[in-house]
């Protein structure tokens, strides 16, 4: 046929369910040898009527009669009763090629029995890969694994196990397992020093759900009785959890001192000192008064005073004037 010329279609019944080759043999030409004459083959592959795949195949035609070669398919077609194939030379000339085609049949082997403990896990995680053979083949597992035996895959990714028989009759088995990465968890307070009975509220990030220890919510804020380490516990979508800490330290507060309730004559001049908020510490008194400056007292009175220590810890402390009389409160 002349160049580009589709020499025909015709439809073959296939007596095998699994074709993986084109087998071309026997080419010859009436008028002059083909030799190294390109073809292309175009196969279209049905099974129960219903078309399945095809491949495009570019052939040599056979250097005369002989047995010619295979040409492999891209996959291995199953279960096909039926087969069309399409041939369009590309070669010039009037010649006419005579060649006989056939198929390579799929080369078939038994599974082998696996069980996988799962095929996705976080790092850290075990796994488990177990295979077995009807045909009494001895299982091999690249990497170093050992058939049934937990193991710990070290980094994250996709990594691919196969498993291999030297049983003949057996397939080899392939599995790929996901491995995710841990969450990096952070735990974090709103504020890590404060007053015994001040709030704190300690929050979780890195993660998408959160659980404290020691009863804390993710987010609500509380008063710690005491300085304590809390430990977070993040969990993310994939089910993978990490942890992170935080101190929280709890300052007492400091014992703040009036003085001593004195008694005073109408007019004296007195001085207040508050004592007990340490180096740092400030002293705020009710009434107007300035903490170590001198006022008259104008009657009876109580005075209180606020102390708050380096750390902004505060106190109370009160002390009494009289005049003409003592009294201790």
């Amino acid at each position: 046929s002349g160049s580009g010329i589709t020499t025909g279609t015709l439809t073959v019944g296939i007596p095998t369910s699994s074709i993986d080759a084109l087998h071309i043999w026997n080419g010859w030409s009436t008028a002059c040898e083909l030799n190294h004459s390109l073809n292309n083959i175009t196969l279209e592959f049905f099974s129960g009527g219903l078309s399945v795949g095809s491949e495009v195949l570019t052939v040599p035609m056979p250097d005369g009669s002989g047995f010619g070669f295979v040409v492999p398919f891209s996959s291995t077609y199953s279960g096909i009763d039926e087969v069309t194939i399409v041939v369009n030379s590309l070669h010039g000339g009037n010649e006419i090629g005579i060649i006989e085609l056939g198929f390579r049949a799929g080369i078939s082997c038994d599974d082998l029995t696996t069980t996988v403990s799962s095929d996705e896990i976080c790092l850290g995680d075990e796994i488990t890969l177990t295979a077995t053979s009807i045909n009494g083949g001895t299982i091999t597992w690249d990497g170093g694994i050992v058939d049934g035996v937990p193991f710990e895959p070290l980094t994250a990714g996709i990594h691919t196990f196969n498993a291999t028989s030297d049983n003949v009759d057996d397939c080899s088995f392939s599995i790929d397992i996901t491995v995710h990465d841990l969450p990096i968890v952070t735990a974090s307070a709103d504020n890590t020093t404060i007053c015994i009975g001040d709030d704190v509220t300690l929050t979780g990030g890195g993660a998408d759900a959160y659980v404290w220890d020691m009863g804390v919510v993710d987010g609500v804020a509380f008063a710690p009785a005491a300085t304590e380490t809390y430990t977070v516990t993040g969990t993310d979508i994939n089910g993978c959890v990490n942890t992170d800490d935080v101190l929280v330290d709890v300052i007492a507060l400091p014992i703040i001192d009036a003085g001593l309730d004195i008694a005073v004559c109408d007019g004296e001049p007195v001085i207040l000192n508050g004592a007990g908020a340490g180096l740092g510490g400030t002293y705020v008194w009710d009434g107007g008064i300035t903490d170590g400056t001198a006022f008259t007292p104008v009657a009876t009175n109580l005075y209180t005073v606020t102390g708050t220590d380096a750390n902004g810890c505060e106190n109370t402390d009160d002390c009494r004037f009289f005049c003409g009389s003592y009294s201790r409160m």
